[in-house]
C-alpha cells in the first residue's frame, strides 16, 4: 500500500483498506464461583495500594481458597516481608519484583495467578503515576517471570477504573503490552477489567476467581457489577464504498496543518498527499537533523520543517509560539511521531520503553498544553496496530 502511494497518480485498491472499530459486547449475567476452589498447586498473589484495602478483601478470598496459598503484596517506600503472607514492595523499582518471587516461589507452584488492584484506590492526574502503576509494574513483574524461566502458568488481572478520563486510557493501553507478552511467552494469559466508579472490592472477589480459573488469551474487559460485564472486540466497518472517494470536507483547501513526525517515511507521504489534493502548507516537525528531508521537500515554500524534540515539553512550546506568531492559526494537528526500539521483554530495558513512549504520550501531552485544541478542525494521532494485536518486540 505504501510503495502505491510513493507512485504518483497511482490507483487504490479499497479492499486494501481495512477499518476497524473497538466495541463492548455485553456479556450478562456475570459468572462467579460458589464453591471452593481446589487451589492444590496454585498460588494467588494480590497486589494492593494499602494493607487497609488487602484486609477488606482477605475475607471474600480465604473463604474460597486456603489461606496458604494467598500472598498480599502493598505497594511501599521498600521491599519488606511484614509477615509470611504479606510483603511490601516499591512498585517502580524492579530489583524488588526479583525479591518477592524468589522468596515465595518453590517447586511445589504448579501455577501462579495474580490479581492488580493498585489502580482502583483513585483517579489519577499524575500520568507517570498511572505509567508506573500499569505499564511499568508490568514490564518490571513479567521481565521477572521470564528471566527466572518460571515455567509455569502464570495469569494476570489488572484492574483500573473505567472512568473515561486520559488516565483510565493509559491503563488500556495495556492491552497491546498484554498481548505482545502473551505472543512471547506461553505461559501468560492476561485480562485487564475496567471498574466502575466505587465498585466494592469484595464484589469482585467471585468475578475475578471465576475469570482466572477460565483465562484464556489476552481480554480487555469492562466490569458493570454483579450481573453484566462487557468484553472489548474489534470488527471491521465497511465505511467505504467502492465506487465513492473518501470525503475531502474535513481538510481545507490552502490549509495550514502541522505534522509531527514530519522527517519519517509515513509523515513525508502524508505531507505531500495534503499539498497535493489540497494545495495545503505543511508544517513538518521533527528532532533530526534537517539533512534528512528529500530535496524537493525543503525547496517547495509550502513546506517548512523545525527541527524539535516533541517529547520536550519547553521545545514544543517554543515551537508553538513561533508558528502562531508567524503563521497565525493552525487548523489541524497530525501526531505521527514515533521511535522503535523492538526488543523482546525480556531484555528490554527502561530507557528503551521511555523512548517509545516519549513522543507518544508526552508529545501528546505537550501539544495539549501548547496548543488550544477546540480551536482546530481536528487533530489526527497515529499508532500501530500493535497496539491492538500485539507484536513480537514491540510490547510498548
Amino acid at each position: 500500500l505504501l510503495n502505491k502511494l510513493k507512485q504518483k497518480d497511482a490507483s487504490i485498491d479499497h479492499e486494501q483498506i481495512g477499518f476497524f472499530s473497538g466495541e463492548y459486547n455485553d456479556l450478562h449475567g456475570v459468572k462467579t464461583l460458589e464453591t471452593e476452589i481446589d487451589f492444590s498447586g496454585k498460588m494467588l498473589l494480590v497486589f494492593d495500594d494499602s494493607e487497609k484495602f488487602l484486609k477488606k478483601i482477605e475475607i471474600g478470598f480465604t473463604e474460597k481458597i486456603n489461606p496458604a496459598q494467598i500472598i498480599f503484596v502493598v505497594s511501599g517506600k521498600e521491599f519488606a516481608k511484614r509477615s509470611d503472607t504479606v510483603y511490601e514492595i516499591n512498585i517502580t523499582n524492579a530489583e524488588d519484583y526479583n525479591t518477592l518471587l524468589e522468596d515465595i516461589l518453590d517447586e511445589h507452584i504448579k501455577s501462579l495467578d495474580c490479581l492488580f488492584f493498585w489502580s482502583l484506590s483513585g483517579s489519577k492526574a499524575d500520568i507517570l503515576s498511572v505509567l508506573d502503576e500499569s505499564l511499568f509494574s508490568q514490564l518490571f513483574f513479567s521481565q521477572t517471570i521470564l528471566k527466572k524461566k518460571v515455567h509455569i502458568p502464570v495469569s494476570c488481572q489488572f484492574f483500573y477504573p473505567a472512568d473515561n478520563s486520559i488516565t483510565s486510557s493509559l491503563y488500556v493501553s495495556l492491552y497491546g503490552f498484554y498481548k505482545s507478552l502473551f505472543l512471547e511467552s506461553e505461559y501468560f494469559t492476561c485480562t485487564i477489567v475496567g471498574c466502575n466508579h466505587g465498585v466494592d472490592r469484595n464484589e469482585l472477589v467471585a468475578f475475578s476467581l471465576f475469570e482466572l480459573v477460565n483465562a484464556t488469551g489476552v481480554r480487555l474487559i469492562t466490569y458493570h457489577g454483579p450481573n453484566s460485564k462487557s468484553c472489548r472486540v474489534y470488527s471491521k466497518v465497511d465505511i467505504i464504498e467502492k465506487d465513492h472517494p473518501l470525503p475531502k470536507y474535513t481538510i481545507r483547501q490552502d490549509g495550514l496543518y502541522v505534522l509531527t513526525g514530519g522527517a519519517g517515511g509515513v509523515g513525508l507521504l502524508l505531507a505531500e498527499f495534503l499539498h497535493k489534493e489540497y494545495s495545503a502548507s505543511i508544517i513538518l516537525i521533527d528532532k533530526k537533523e534537517s539533512s534528512v528531508i528529500p530535496v524537493h521537500i525543503t525547496e517547495n515554500p509550502h513546506f517548512i520543517y523545525l527541527q524539535s524534540d516533541i517529547s520536550d515539553e519547553t521545545e514544543v512550546q517554543s515551537v508553538f509560539q513561533m508558528i502562531k506568531k508567524k503563521f497565525g492559526k493552525i487548523h489541524g494537528i497530525f501526531h505521527a511521531a514515533g521511535i522503535i526500539r523492538d526488543s523482546y521483554i525480556v531484555s528490554k530495558d527502561f530507557d528503551q520503553i521511555t523512548d517509545v513512549i516519549g513522543p507518544k504520550i508526552y508529545g501528546l501531552m505537550n501539544i495539549e498544553k501548547s496548543v488550544d485544541i477546540s480551536s482546530l478542525d481536528f487533530m489526527v494521532l497515529f499508532s500501530s496496530t500493535t497496539a491492538v494485536t500485539g507484536g513480537l518486540g514491540q510490547s510498548d
